[in-house]
């Protein structure tokens, strides 16, 4: 009886672990594609500056992941 209740304990235990784990991934980040209008490595098709900052500015707001620091500024 007793090898019972620890089999269901560890499944209890092991459930909650994964369900955390999915509970804190939170939602993905928009693509690149989302960004720009068009997919990266599509013929004739390249971002500009102006849309790759947007795009680092967005993916940094959204996840906790990527860090956007200055380094310095061109003259």
């Amino acid at each position: 009886m007793r090898n019972y209740s620890l089999k269901s304990s560890l499944r209890l235990l092991a459930g909650i672990a994964v369900l955390s784990i999915y509970s804190t991934a939170g939602a993905a980040p928009a693509s690149p594609a989302e960004i720009f209008g068009f997919e990266p490595g599509d013929d004739y098709k390249l971002a500009s500056y102006e849309q790759m900052e947007v795009y680092y500015r967005q993916l940094a707001q959204e996840s906790d992941r990527v860090q956007l620091r200055e380094i310095g500024k061109t003259p």
